[in-house]
């Protein structure tokens, strides 16, 4: 049997370590690319080179200029310019490739308009992003697009998953780049004799997706012809979803903390709700066990503690 060759771009970021720590071990021949290696995406040189030299089978497309509310606002010219640039030199350097990979899109689910009650993927196009995210959302949106354009002309298939919040071991100790969930659980931690604050009301509910769960579906991808027929988009879903309010009384507990919960009204909240419609993803994966939110939780919380120097 001939091992599939696979391309993981952004692959020292949070979730693209993740991916290629789990296929190496699963004996896929991995390779990893990001700036902290000397590949830089916005340059779009290095990367054809690379192409050229090696016959990948697959990209798995983890690379973004991503951060949270508060960095992507006081930023939101460079996030949305990079990942533009990022997104257009991966297809563009693709056109001339003799043997083209199949690609694998890994998309964050504020693509979808904000009035949405329920995020299908037919719907993604029916409405104004978020302002709090628009300037990444509509990156990514772009993304979605281009998977499109790039078949119909130059045959390049892809895969868009669409992820709802990610959450687990790894992520930014930085609480301004962090994941949502991982960065209540660093302040808190880092917080411990102090009263926490929530920042915005706490209201907002949000569907939450460990991070090994993600390399355990693309190894299934990689391993099935139906997903790459021509392009197309799959939440991956579970269409469940928490508060803000409620995950910081759960660490809370976790931790065993007495600390008093606040919310802080002077950061701004982004949608009130954001769930996917997981019926497509159970026509696909119907037999997929996502980590329960406890155990998810009591994981990433065990690696915080370790990792973080009080």
């Amino acid at each position: 049997m001939v091992k599939k060759k696979i391309l993981i771009l952004g692959g020292s970021g949070f979730v693209g370590a993740n991916i290629f720590k789990y296929l190496t071990k699963n004996k896929f021949i991995t390779y990893s690319i990001s700036r902290s290696n000397g590949y830089d995406l916005r340059d779009q040189k290095k990367l054809i080179e690379l192409l050229k030299k090696n016959k990948f089978d697959f990209i798995v497309n983890s690379a973004a200029h991503v951060g949270g509310l508060p960095y992507i606002k006081k930023y939101s010219a460079d996030v949305a310019e990079d990942n533009l640039r990022i997104y257009i030199n991966l297809y563009s350097a693709l056109k001339n490739i003799k043997n083209k990979p199949k690609i694998i899109n890994l998309i964050s689910n504020c693509v979808y308009p904000h009035k949405l009650i329920l995020q299908n993927e037919n719907l993604i196009f029916d409405g104004e992003i978020h302002e709090s995210v628009e300037c990444f959302g509509l990156s990514k949106l772009v993304l979605i697009k281009l998977s499109k354009y790039y078949f119909h002309q130059y045959k390049i298939k892809t895969l868009n998953l669409i992820l709802p919040n990610v959450y687990g071991p790894g992520d930014y100790l930085d609480t301004t780049r962090s994941h949502a969930l991982n960065g209540i659980i660093t302040r808190m931690i880092e917080n411990k004799d102090n009263n926490f604050n929530i920042w915005g009301t706490g209201k907002p509910k949000r569907e939450w997706l460990y991070v090994s769960d993600i390399s355990r579906i693309i190894k299934i991808v990689l391993n099935k012809k139906k997903f790459f027929k021509d392009f197309d988009h799959i939440n991956v879903a579970q269409n469940q979803s928490y508060s803000i309010n409620f995950i910081a009384k759960l660490v809370k507990k976790f931790l065993n903390y007495k600390v008093r919960l606040i919310n802080d009204l002077t950061y701004p909240d982004g949608a009130l709700l954001k769930q996917l419609d997981n019926k497509k993803f159970k026509k696909y994966f119907n037999n997929f066990a996502f980590t329960t939110f406890n155990v998810g939780l009591s994981e990433t919380i065990k690696y915080y503690q370790k990792v973080i120097k009080l």
